[in-house]
């Protein structure tokens, strides 16, 4: 404004004719009532002019800078949420189903599972803004499954555990019966029956730890027969 005393009075009015152009969003040039219609101003942001900028807030918008001027258009169409429990974040136009925050203060999504960090075995989903957690299920379709590590939850089927020693696939099990040999096959043990050999010997005898009969040395001059 542009203001005048005239016989006592201060007479104001709006100074328009000085301004070489107007335009609705321009930026305000500093000391003058004017404004630059090169750039525009969006709230606190200046934008250069042909540039977009998002408008959020719930606005939903993307404007461009024309001449001064902002000519918005819907930026997004928002997704349909199936949720009771929504809320607006700051950075985004669209709202979104309330989220979890977990035992040690880890923010998760609507709709995320996460496995408990002090105990793999519990899984937890969120839902409408509470975390609903359950023990995992571990079926296991062997018969002598190697234990779980201490980051994991279900046995496997990698090895076996047979008397209370993990075997690798495919390596040789130590049976309690020397009658039998015995292979770890993906978490199961298989077991053979050792087929002796006919000895030809009138008193033969099993020695300590093995299957089969054997026949007694005999010396005779110093020899071994």
């Amino acid at each position: 404004q542009e203001c005048r005393c005239l016989n006592g009075n201060v007479d104001c009015y709006d100074d328009t004719t000085k301004c070489a152009e107007s335009c609705e969003h321009g930026v305000p040039i500093p000391g003058n009532c004017c404004t630059d219609c090169s750039q525009c101003l969006a709230g606190e942001t200046i934008v250069n002019n042909g540039s977009w900028i998002a408008l959020h807030g719930g606005k939903c918008q993307e404007c461009q800078c024309v001449s001064g001027s902002l000519q918005c258009r819907p930026q997004q169409q928002c997704p349909q949420l199936h949720c009771l429990n929504v809320f607006q974040p700051h950075n985004s136009c669209c709202p979104k189903c309330q989220g979890c925050t977990d035992d040690v203060s880890q923010n998760h999504e609507a709709g995320e599972t996460w496995t408990n960090l002090n105990d793999p075995c519990i899984e937890c989903q969120c839902n409408e803004g509470h975390a609903t957690c359950n023990r995992k299920e571990c079926p296991v379709p062997c018969s002598h499954p190697v234990p779980p590590s201490p980051t994991s939850c279900c046995p496997t089927c990698d090895g076996c555990l047979y008397d209370s020693k993990v075997y690798l696939n495919a390596q040789e099990v130590l049976h309690q019966d020397p009658c039998q040999t015995c292979n770890c096959n993906k978490g199961g043990v298989i077991c053979e029956t050792v087929m002796c050999p006919e000895v030809y010997c009138t008193k033969a005898f099993i020695p300590d730890g093995k299957c089969c009969p054997e026949c007694y040395d005999c010396l005779y001059n110093g020899q071994s027969f």
